[in-house]
C-alpha cells in the first residue's frame, strides 16, 4: 500500500477513534446511565479501532518512514518505535485484565486544586474504558477516592498507604470512607494487616 493511502487510512482511524471517544465521554456525562450493551458497543468498537491503528504504525508507517531516506524523519520514526513501539500488542495482551488507576492528587502535583473536575474525570473515562469488575480507581489522596465514589458509587475504590500506621487505623480509616480496597506499600504489609483487612471484608491490593 502507497504511503500517502497508508496516511489516509491512520487519518481516518484517528478521527473514528476521536469520534468514539466523544461518544464514551458523551455517555458518561448524561444524567442517565446508557445501556449496558450500548457502552459495551462502543467501548469495543474503540478498542478494535485503536488495535487495528496501532497495528497499521507498527507494521507500515514506522518501517516505512525509517526507509525513507530522509534522515530527520528517519530518526523520529526510530524514535516512536523505541518509545511507543509494539503498543497494539501490549494493549491486546491486557485484554481481560484489570486495571488499578490510580489519581496523582498531592499537593506538589499538578491539578491539585481542581480536585472534582479532575476526578470527575477520571471516573467517567474509566468507566469508559473498563467494566467496574476490572477496575480499580485509587490514590494516596484518600479525599480524592472519596470524591471519585461521590461521582460514580458502581466503581472499586480504594486508598494506597505509605505512612507507618498501625493496621488497624489503616483499614478503619479505609472502611469509614466507604472503600473497599486497602493498597499498602509492600513493607507495611504482615499476616497480621492482610487477615485483619479480610475479616473487614477487604481486598488488599500490595505495591
Amino acid at each position: 500500500m502507497p504511503l500517502t493511502q497508508e496516511m489516509r487510512r491512520l487519518r481516518a482511524e484517528h478521527a473514528a477513534l476521536v469520534t468514539l471517544s466523544g461518544f464514551m465521554i458523551e455517555f458518561v456525562a448524561a444524567r442517565r446511565p446508557p445501556r449496558p450493551t450500548e457502552l459495551a458497543a462502543v467501548r469495543g468498537m474503540f478498542r478494535d479501532t485503536l488495535v487495528r491503528h496501532l497495528k497499521c504504525e507498527d507494521w507500515a508507517l514506522y518501517p516505512r518512514l525509517q526507509t525513507k531516506g530522509e534522515p530527520v524523519l528517519a530518526e523520529l520514526a526510530a524514535r516512536f518505535v523505541d518509545e511507543m513501539g509494539h503498543i497494539a500488542e501490549a494493549f491486546e495482551a491486557c485484554e481481560g485484565m484489570g486495571v488499578n488507576v490510580e489519581v496523582k492528587h498531592l499537593p506538589s502535583e499538578p491539578d491539585h486544586e481542581d480536585v472534582h473536575l479532575v476526578c470527575d474525570a477520571v471516573a467517567g473515562l474509566s468507566a469508559a474504558y473498563r467494566p467496574p469488575e476490572l477496575l480499580l480507581v485509587s490514590s494516596f489522596d484518600i479525599a480524592a477516592v472519596d470524591q471519585i465514589r461521590q461521582t460514580d458509587a458502581t466503581l472499586p475504590t480504594g486508598w494506597v498507604v505509605v505512612e507507618r500506621y498501625t493496621a488497624d487505623l489503616i483499614l478503619e480509616r479505609t472502611l469509614a470512607h466507604g472503600h473497599g480496597t486497602v493498597c499498602p506499600w509492600d513493607g507495611l504489609v504482615d499476616e497480621n494487616l492482610v487477615r485483619h483487612a479480610h475479616d473487614r471484608g477487604l481486598r488488599v491490593v500490595v505495591w
